[in-house]
């Protein structure tokens, strides 16, 4: 028991074991706190849409509300369905580019400044085999993720806690972003025509 007690306390007085212990701590409490408190039920597209609605500020609101969304796990396809219903298909792809952009590199920024690199320096075979492809080709990596996962909640946590640099991590995110953020686009778009011309 003694000897478990002494481990814990390194890893708190270590510096990576503070970061993670303080992530472990702060993204779930912000989850629980957003849950609580109904927080999450309000990001709704048609919520979003009409925050979106007001012109130039409508589009710098959606943009942070996007960020904010995403750091409390909302999925990203909330955002382009209602940058869509918004400001059309075309200009609609445009803003949730930029919003899947801006909350990749938020959620980058504040992960990275909490947790460091803390799967970087994780010593255990199969982690640094997984995170090998990240080390050799750190933007192909990154795009081939976000062209599968988008902005998904999980890898915006866990790329920043990786070796990845910033810049690779942007570079990465705008070659692999706008594929699927234009599929959604279009997908949205047919469904919103497509509901129009069956009423």
């Amino acid at each position: 028991m003694k000897r478990v007690a002494l481990v814990v306390v390194r890893w708190v007085m270590d510096v990576q074991g503070r970061r993670r212990l303080i992530l472990a701590l702060v993204i779930p409490g912000l989850w629980i706190v957003a849950w609580a408190t109904g927080m999450t039920e309000s990001f709704t597209p048609d919520n979003i849409r009409r925050v979106a609605g007001r012109g130039l500020w409508g589009i710098v609101i959606f943009l942070l509300i996007f960020a904010v969304g995403q750091l409390l796990r909302v999925p990203s396809t909330v955002y382009v369905a209602a940058a869509v219903a918004a400001y059309g298909r075309n200009s609609g792809i445009v803003v949730a580019l930029l919003g899947g952009l801006l909350s990749a590199t938020v959620s980058f920024a504040i992960v990275r400044a909490l947790a460091g690199l803390a799967l970087a320096d994780i010593q255990r075979p199969l982690i640094q085999r997984l995170l090998r492809n990240i080390d050799r080709h750190p933007i192909l990596t990154v795009a081939l993720l976000r062209l599968i996962f988008q902005t998904a909640p999980p890898l915006n946590y866990a790329l920043p806690m990786t070796a990845v640099r910033w810049r690779d991590h942007l570079v990465g995110s705008l070659l692999g972003l706008p594929v699927p953020v234009v599929a959604l686009a279009f997908f949205f778009d047919w469904i919103m025509h497509a509901k129009v011309s069956c009423t």
